[in-house]
């Protein structure tokens, strides 16, 4: 039986860079507009959770002038305050991991958590993308476990620094939390079946499953809609050294990015979690 959330609390969009949080918004975002058209990228449902327009406008304060010790002190409060004011579904995204650096997460003003979880070799290859990155440099990312996304510098972003941790601790917080009730999704079965795990989803939300509405949702947020779309008007979360954020969506092209020793590398960081999740761990013969 899925569990519902339906109480006033905030319900996490939760997942590690890369795994289809963004996806996940377009397709919730083209649910609830129920329009004959794509929602535009830039009107998505589920905004940054941790953001500092949310900070400046409830506190008065300008964020770049805090510390990040003091921006943490205000977020459980602020988190309240959101979970009081924010018209339903009261949703939010986070790359954060789940854990006490991160004290934004506020048990008295969450209800739940979507977590989105996908195989780390994809991960992997789609998050060196993004970053304008190497694959190597990545893997060393995605096992630090003190790896923080700070959002500063000449690049402008709507989030506030998050520590996103390893790849495998990332998952670890928030799949085995008992903070709040969590559902998990994996990215491929969010690929091999839409309809089905979005339409989980959205009854774990609390919200009213119509499948007409699920089936106009689930073809308005193709990858191939995603990207016309980005083509055409841009998308402000798209990163500055990268071409397009929505670049292939696919579950197995790592197997033509990634190397032996590379996969072998991640294997040993996160093998154990990997298999938990049915992800194989048995390198594919065609891997030179």
């Amino acid at each position: 039986m899925t569990t519902s959330l339906r109480n006033n609390g905030i319900a996490w969009l939760a997942s590690y860079p890369k795994s289809g949080n963004t996806w996940f918004r377009a397709l919730l975002s083209n649910y609830l507009a129920n329009r004959d058209e794509c929602v535009p990228l830039d009107e998505l449902k589920a905004p940054w959770g941790i953001a500092r327009r949310t900070l400046d406008t409830l506190t008065g304060l300008d964020a770049s002038l805090l510390l990040p010790e003091e921006l943490q002190t205000l977020w459980p409060a602020l988190n309240r305050q959101l979970a009081a004011t924010m018209p339903a579904p009261r949703l939010l995204k986070t790359h954060a991991a789940l854990m006490p650096a991160n004290g934004f997460l506020d048990p008295q003003g969450s209800a739940g958590a979507i977590y989105l979880v996908r195989n780390p070799l994809a991960v992997c290859v789609s998050f060196a993308h993004h970053r304008a990155s190497s694959i190597d440099d990545t893997i060393a990312l995605m096992h630090n476990r003190q790896h923080s996304m700070r959002h500063s510098g000449h690049d402008w972003h709507p989030a506030l620094t998050e520590c996103v941790s390893s790849w495998r601790d990332h998952v670890t917080g928030w799949v085995d939390t008992n903070a709040l009730p969590t559902q998990v999704i994996r990215y491929e079965d969010l690929l091999d079946d839409t309809a089905s795990v979005f339409a989980e989803a959205v009854a774990f939300l609390g919200l009213d499953v119509d499948a007409g509405r699920i089936a106009q949702a689930v073809k308005l947020s193709t990858f191939e809609r995603l990207q016309t779309q980005e083509s055409s008007h841009g998308f402000r979360e798209k990163g500055s050294r990268t071409a397009r954020f929505f670049r292939q969506g696919k579950k197995d092209s790592w197997q033509e990015k990634l190397n032996r020793r590379q996969i072998n590398e991640l294997l040993r960081n996160h093998g154990a979690i990997m298999e938990r999740f049915g992800y194989s761990t048995h390198l594919p013969t065609t891997i030179a």
